[in-house]
């Protein structure tokens, strides 16, 4: 890790990031790569376009948080909470999402290829149009989810709850699905 910021480093630094995204004078976009921001606490901030590429999130709460067209790729957020987030057209390549809450989060057109994503909680999510090629959803909840043009090419799926998110309006092709509940015999074969 590059750094670990104080508190008082983070807020000056959303504030700055805040005046970049309105361009006003003295903005400065907010990039954060491979920062120690463990247990952080980001509830509701604006973070569209930030970067965060390979930081350390584990544990970091983002509730309610506008994070479209983040860069998150190779980032730790397991047990992150992204409740209700926006991450439409996010980049989470090789992100780690491990038990991460990620419930009525948008995830729209967002880039998930090879993430780990086990065990996480995507029930009622919008997920329409997400690339999720070869990442791990082993154990993952999508319950209710929206999966319109959802791409799961080559993705593992064992043990993964689909139950009220009609499959069958995503790409399955190549996916490990057993075990998977809620997926239709002619999804399988």
């Amino acid at each position: 890790m590059n750094e670990t910021p104080t508190v008082g480093d983070i807020e000056t630094r959303l504030q700055l990031h805040v005046a970049w995204l309105e361009e006003r004078a003295g903005g400065e976009r907010l990039v954060m790569r491979k920062a120690d921001l463990r247990n952080v606490d980001f509830s509701g901030t604006i973070l569209h376009m930030a970067d965060f590429s390979g930081a350390d999130l584990r544990g970091a709460r983002m509730p309610g948080s506008f994070l479209r067209t983040i860069n998150l790729t190779g980032a730790k957020l397991d047990g992150a909470n992204l409740h209700h987030s926006d991450l439409d057209f996010a980049h989470l390549a090789g992100a780690s999402l491990i038990d991460c809450d990620l419930r009525y989060a948008s995830l729209r057109s967002a880039y998930l290829s090879r993430s780990d994503l086990r065990d996480a909680r995507l029930a009622h999510a919008d997920l329409s149009g997400a690339t999720l090629t070869h990442a791990d959803l082993q154990g993952a909840s999508l319950h209710s989810a929206l999966l319109v043009g959802t791409y799961f090419r080559q993705a593992l799926l064992l043990a993964t709850d689909f139950s009220e998110s009609h499959p069958e309006e995503a790409c399955l092709f190549g996916a490990s699905l057993n075990g998977s509940i809620g997926i239709s015999p002619s999804l399988r074969a």
